[in-house]
């Protein structure tokens, strides 16, 4: 930040180094945590160039709703998953 601004471009190199290196390390989509101005757009330019044009970018509004998912589906995916190696619900 300076003078109380956010300064986005700054960020764009580290981003894109990053959802590099997970492609590199076998990730097949990418999800960043905001959708500032241009991020998306230069993620997908470095994942082109560095050649992983088949790694998926998650959009924000769906990894959103994947933290705020139903409390009762989670539930019962985690008491499905402690019945299944025997440990009980409580």
């Amino acid at each position: 930040m300076e003078h109380h601004e956010v300064i986005n471009d700054a960020t764009l190199p580290l981003l894109c180094n990053v959802a590099v290196s997970h492609a590199k390390a076998g990730a097949h989509m990418v999800a960043p945590s905001d959708m500032m101005d241009g991020r998306i757009a230069a993620i997908r330019e470095a994942l082109d160039a560095a050649g992983f044009s088949n790694v998926s970018i998650m959009s924000y509004a769906r990894n959103m709703r994947l933290l705020i998912m139903d409390h009762s589906v989670m539930r019962s995916i985690l008491h499905q998953d402690l019945v299944t190696v025997g440990i009980p619900n409580g």
